[in-house]
This record gives C-alpha cells, structure tokens and sequence, in this order.
C-alpha cells in the first residue's frame, strides 16, 4: 500500500537534479546525495532527487540504486506515464530494475529511501542491454468465472511452467490491460516469490536467480478477488 501511495505522489513530478558523468555510450551514471536540501515527498517525507536520461522504444535497461548510507528506493517513470519501482532487487539494500523500454523519449529516475531521515550518497546508473542476449518466451491466458479459485483471496488464477536451469537470472512479466496483475512463482525447491505492481502501472515483474534447475511454476492472478480479463505472462531468459 505505501508503494502505490509514493508512485501517485511521484506522477508528473518533473524537477532535474544532479549532473550525468560521462561514461561509455551503452551506460550512463548519476552520482548525488539525499540529504537536508533535497526534495521531500508530500506523503512521507522521505528525500528524493530527480534524473533524466534517453532512451529508445524497445531497449533493454538495467537501472540500478546503489548507496553504502541508507536502505535505497527507486522509482523510473516512462515518457508515457508507466511508473516502475523497486526496494531491494539489487545488492543488499540497493535497488534494480530491469525495464523493456515502450517508448522514445526522456525518462526519469528517482533516487529515494525506504525510510524517513535516511540521508546519504548514492550512485545511480542505467545500463543498456542487447535484446538478442535473451530468449524470450511468451503465455497467453484469461481469468474468468471458471477459472480455479486461490484458498487464501479466492482470487481467478491459472499455472503456467517452464522448465528452467539453475543459476539463470530470469525476468518474468505478467500484463493486462483488464486488471491488477499478481504473479506468484513456485521454484522446484518450494521458494516462493511475489509481486504485485514492479511492472508498469498495475503490471507485475519478477526478476530473480533460480535456485534450481528443473519446472518452475507461475501464477497467474488479480490483485483482487473477482477481477477478469486477459493477461499476458513473459519469461526471459539469458542466451548462454
């Protein structure tokens, strides 16, 4: 819930801070500090700064918030309004997102900490990656009255798997356009993960290391009880 609250709060917020370092042409970094003087979010005070970086319809971006001083927050919004975020898919406390840009433009990452008066420096660079390092695989479905029911929300769901090798990082992607996507996946050795909204808007997205090789199992399912529609569920996987 605090998620979606900072996400509505970040939408068409536009003030620039901090200055590109010049960097290789496929990667760009960003180096700043949140502290007293920086921006403050309207809904839990917690600093932010602002960059802006280009990026082209189709590209593959790998953005990542690192800082030693405070537990990082990142938010990146698409020139057509998507916002994107994550907590701690990176390194310890650090941030990652791994995005299939959908448009041309200027984008806008925010530099954020999880919590209140948590200041400090950080690095944030984003990285562009070559779509044909990955294989991607692609599973179509619909929620409706007859699907299956989860015990615990009572919410449509149907199972898709995959078999998939151990130590492969995989980013996996549940959209629709009819509902609050909720993607559970189950990896052979009983870990399971979840997301709700690391997508654009309501979508989910997964990024994650398998643990083991062998069938992974993904759950396709709505935030809420009773939501129908169809949905589209991605898996990408790194071309060895």
């Amino acid at each position: 819930m605090r998620q979606r609250t900072r996400r509505q709060a970040l939408r068409g917020w536009a003030v620039a801070f901090g200055l590109a370092l010049a960097l290789p042409a496929a990667a760009q970094e960003f180096e700043g500090r949140l502290g007293e003087g920086s921006p403050v979010l309207a809904t839990d005070g917690t600093y932010y700064r602002m960059h802006e970086f280009e990026a082209r319809d189709g590209e593959e971006l790998v953005i990542d918030l690192m800082s030693s001083d405070f537990d990082a927050f990142l938010f990146v919004h698409s020139p057509t309004g998507e916002i994107y975020h994550d907590d701690d898919g990176g390194a310890g406390l650090d941030s990652r997102l791994t995005i299939t840009a959908n448009a041309t433009g200027t984008w806008r990452a925010f530099a954020n900490t999880v919590e209140r008066g948590e200041s400090g420096r950080y690095r944030l660079t984003v990285q562009r990656v070559d779509a044909a390092q990955f294989e991607t695989r692609n599973f179509t479905g619909r929620l409706h009255a007859g699907s299956q029911r989860l015990p615990t929300s009572g919410a449509f769901y149907h199972e898709h798997t995959i078999e998939l090798e151990a130590g492969q990082q995989v980013t996996i992607d549940l959209m629709s356009e009819a509902f609050d996507a909720l993607l559970h996946v189950h990896s052979p050795s009983g870990q399971v993960f979840t997301d709700d909204d690391g997508g654009a808007g309501t979508d989910s997205r997964l990024v994650l290391t398998t643990d083991r090789a062998g069938v992974w199992r993904m759950v396709a399912t709505s935030f809420r009880a009773g939501e129908q529609g169809e949905y589209r569920l991605t898996v990408r996987i790194p071309r060895r």
